[in-house]
């Protein structure tokens, strides 16, 4: 579950970038989006203008197609003249607030298709069904928010820090009302058990709840001068534009934790939710609508993923591994380096601690560590010596919103959550003024 903050400085568009396991390339998504066996889901795309049965004959155990795929199936399926399937009873059912959902885009304020009006199918995890019908947004739409997002910034830049902490904080508690419908949704789109879930949405609200309050305590600095003619300070101010790309495992988490601090900090969000859970982000975009967020200041678009990058050049996620079920020889080889998204669980021999701190490290990536000890000076020297951006000493459950999350090396640029999550979204400026100035007479 790396998590990698990066922001790219392009005129007016900042694209901070949240996946796992990463890697940078040119071109963003132009070689496509590649996930294999990494969930029990798959999605297909169909036109908005066509009639379709439930797809029961989805197996559960279907892999999922990369999402650079849904372009070639959605024009497919528009010749062929298949139909649109909105919202599935089955979930509606389930949710006290139905009206959370939307098969659309949020963009500007309004909810809004594809311009093409091609779409494509989320599917529950869990049995091969179809729970919506997305528009297959491109690049058009991403413009469009970025416009948006770009012509309202000036306005929500100029707000006072507390004003744009009163509507997060609105935000926040209508999130907390509505807490088990989009844990329903969650569970439904991405997988997980319910309790898990539930789980996640209270990560998750506690983020908008910690940046709610920390935007507040944005402050610059006053440095000693070196000349008494002299004053020296420094100012922090909004990056600008802010694109987030979040993945389907954490489809809320990975959501607030990046579009609240940019909100607090004065930035606007376009958000590009995966297209396997996107109905988790269109709750929330939802939420956002009722606590007061202006238009433009928080987008959404989903949909064709190369098209939705290639707006823009930024990192592209490195394909998952396979399934778990393979060998366990072979995939002990393998694990030190890649992330197995399965039920495996290792066991290497190692005879000195050295050993073991280097076995650790060898790998590209670092986010997360943990080892237990009763010894202290070794839990001191290995935490440490171990090369990742976070350690568990005798301790798993180590995330939380006052502490920072983000890895080193392949795993991170920056940090999330705690007093440093605010920095990926602000720029420093030092002002220099001179007391010494005559006007010409």
């Amino acid at each position: 579950m790396n998590s990698l903050c990066h922001q790219v400085r392009r005129s007016a568009f900042s694209l901070a970038l949240f996946q796992p396991t990463l890697r940078q390339t040119p071109n963003l998504f132009q070689q496509g989006w590649v996930f294999s066996d990494c969930s029990a889901s798959s999605t297909r795309a169909v036109s908005s203008s066509s009639s379709i049965a439930t797809p029961s004959s989805v197996p559960p155990s279907s892999p999922i197609p990369a999402p650079h795929t849904h372009l070639a199936q959605a024009e497919a399926a528009a010749a062929a003249g298949a139909a649109n399937i909105d919202i599935s009873h089955e979930l509606l059912e389930r949710l006290k607030d139905p009206s959370l959902l939307h098969t659309a885009g949020y963009v500007d304020g309004q909810w809004l298709g594809a311009r093409s009006g091609l779409t494509y199918l989320v599917l529950n995890p869990a049995n091969g069904k179809t729970l919506a019908t997305m528009p297959l947004m491109r690049a058009d739409e991403t413009r469009a928010a970025i416009a948006a997002a770009h012509s309202v910034f000036p306005q929500w830049r100029a707000k006072t820090a507390k004003e744009r902490c009163v509507v997060l904080r609105r935000w926040h508690d209508l999130i907390v009302q509505h807490s088990e419908d989009i844990a329903v949704i969650m569970t439904m789109e991405c997988g997980k058990p319910l309790a898990e879930a539930r789980a996640e949405v209270a990560g998750g609200i506690s983020s908008v709840e910690w940046f709610a309050e920390e935007g507040r305590r944005i402050t610059g600095d006053i440095f000693e001068t070196v000349s008494r003619d002299k004053r020296m300070i420094t100012i922090k101010q909004p990056v600008g534009v802010v694109g987030a790309i979040t993945p389907w495992n954490f489809p809320m988490s990975m959501i607030t934790r990046k579009v609240s601090p940019a909100l607090a900090a004065g930035c606007t969000v376009v958000l590009k939710p995966s297209e396997l859970t996107p109905l988790t982000a269109i709750a929330l975009a939802e939420l956002a609508d009722r606590a007061g967020i202006p238009a433009g200041v928080f987008n959404v678009v989903m949909g064709d993923a190369p098209a939705i990058g290639g707006v823009d050049g930024v990192f592209v996620p490195r394909p998952c591994t396979g399934r778990a079920r393979r060998p366990v020889d072979q995939r002990s080889r393998r694990c030190f380096k890649e992330e197995t998204f399965g039920p495996l669980i290792p066991l290497f021999k190692f005879e000195t601690e050295a050993e073991a701190i280097t076995l650790a490290n060898t790998t590209e990536y670092g986010l997360a560590s943990y080892f237990y000890t009763r010894d202290l000076a070794r839990a001191w020297r290995v935490a440490e010596e171990l090369e990742y951006g976070m350690v568990g000493v005798n301790e798993v459950a180590i995330t939380s919103e006052v502490a920072p999350f983000g890895g080193m090396k392949q795993s991170g640029l920056g940090r999330e959550h705690s007093k440093y999550g605010l920095s990926e979204f602000l720029d420093i400026k030092y002002v220099c003024m001179g007391l010494g100035y005559t006007p010409p007479q």
